[in-house]
């Protein structure tokens, strides 16, 4: 089943607000695993059936490191466009 334009807006603004304040603000060095356990632990709301949710630490971990990898290709690109 394909999702439409809207659902995977909503799924993709549900990640990014689990992963974006660790984007925002890094916690200290060596302290990330206990981040996504412990934001493992919350309960979120399902984006599309509104029903409560939790998500694996290593959902979370995959998330995280998904978005970074998108940023840091954006922000390369940004940069090699700026030097031209």
């Amino acid at each position: 089943m394909s999702l439409s334009i809207d659902h995977r807006n909503r799924w993709a603004r549900l990640r990014f607000s689990v992963v974006g304040p660790l984007l925002a603000s890094p916690p200290p060095k060596g302290e990330l695993q206990q981040t996504f356990h412990a934001l493992a632990v919350k309960v979120w709301r399902h984006p599309i059936t509104g029903a409560d949710v939790q998500f694996g630490a290593s959902t979370i971990e995959r998330w995280y490191y998904r978005t970074r990898h998108v940023q840091e290709t954006y922000t390369a690109t940004q940069s090699r466009r700026a030097r031209r």
